[in-house]
């Protein structure tokens, strides 16, 4: 898929070009952080690295290896923690008139596994990264995580970053270039059932037909790739977040109110706060305050899912996960008929 829609959030991290600093980017998975900062990087002629879950050893030897893409020889000695690989990375840099980009991708991987790291990447990127003038960019989809690392007053990071971008989906104006000429109702079906998410355009733009056939295809189809994405967004969390998906399944079956969705848990409404504090944080739902109505109070206000797909995927594939996977292709069509005009009206209301 084509690289557009991001020029404001390139010109951001190219404000780094001159004199150096830290970027922070964060938001939830498939929304396209990756493709970002691939493309920063690749049009700087820096480096992109990315982290899993292996051993803190593993994980700097690999760090190691793809910098060693742009400064030969840095994975030529193993390097015992990571204070001494960033301060070599920092002064073979300077040596070679480097200046990065430098991304490190899935950043709360590499906390996860060496909790030491903030404190110690503040360090490097507060003296040794400044004076080496390096632009570097941290970059994860724990958002909780990642926030905590930047905007709290205790996280070590805090006041570094010179940029930080919270990503976003893109706009519904953009579907066109991802599945070609569409009609009007044709976009807000696309919307409806796809949201903003690059990922999932990309994986509808690889099949033929209407957005109701590419839904049933990639999400109400037991084999399709999204049929059971939401579950994976939650596991995927640092930590993961699968306690929550109760709540999802409640607001998708229709309970917007705190009372009615506790009532349906059968929690009291008390205990929900931290659940809900998390999901708005992960940009998964959204709370919506009647006017004149206190944003500190919340009998009256409503919770409901933002993003399109996950909405369609909780009012049509959690409640028929057992009809949908012993079903057909025609009788997962008419479970979705059941619900889909009052998606797309959804959809259009809100887009």
């Amino acid at each position: 898929m084509s690289f557009w829609n991001r020029k404001r959030e390139l010109a951001a991290l190219g404000e780094l070009d001159v004199a150096g600093g830290l970027a922070v980017v964060w938001g939830r998975r498939r929304i396209g952080k990756t493709r970002l900062l691939l493309e920063w990087s690749e049009r700087g002629g820096g480096v992109y690295t990315v982290a899993d879950q292996a051993a803190p050893e593993l994980q700097r030897a690999y760090f190691a290896r793809a910098i060693a893409q742009v400064l030969p020889g840095f994975a030529d000695v193993t390097y015992p923690d990571w204070e001494r690989l960033l301060s070599r990375l920092a002064a073979d840099a300077t040596s070679a008139a480097f200046t990065g980009p430098i991304v490190i991708d899935e950043l709360p991987y590499l906390v996860a596994a060496s909790p030491e790291l903030p404190s110690i990447l503040q360090r490097w990127i507060d003296h040794e990264a400044k004076r080496a003038k390096l632009r570097i960019a941290l970059a994860g989809s724990s958002q909780r995580m990642m926030q905590g690392l930047v905007l709290s007053h205790a996280a070590p990071l805090y006041g570094r970053a010179r940029v930080t971008l919270d990503l976003a989906g893109l706009s519904p104006d953009h579907l066109p270039n991802a599945f070609g000429r569409l009609p009007p109702t044709g976009i807000v079906e696309h919307w409806a059932a796809f949201g903003g998410v690059p990922r999932y355009w990309e994986l509808a733009a690889e099949r033929p037909g209407s957005a109701r056939a590419r839904v049933v295809a990639l999400a109400l189809d037991p084999l399709g790739p999204l049929f059971a994405e939401p579950e994976r967004l939650l596991l995927e969390e640092s930590p993961p977040a699968v306690e929550l998906r109760p709540v999802l399944d409640a607001i998708g079956a229709g309970a917007h109110r705190l009372s009615e969705i506790a009532g349906r848990l059968g929690r009291p409404a008390t205990s929900l706060g931290h659940a809900f504090d998390r999901l708005t944080g992960m940009g998964l739902v959204r709370r919506e305050v009647p006017y004149g109505e206190s944003a500190k109070g919340g009998k009256r206000s409503l919770y409901r899912i933002d993003d399109p797909f996950l909405r369609l995927w909780f009012r049509v594939v959690a409640p028929n996960r057992a009809a949908l996977t012993a079903g057909t292709p025609g009788s997962r069509a008419a479970i979705l008929d059941e619900h889909w005009h009052l998606l797309c009206g959804e959809a259009l209301r809100r887009s």
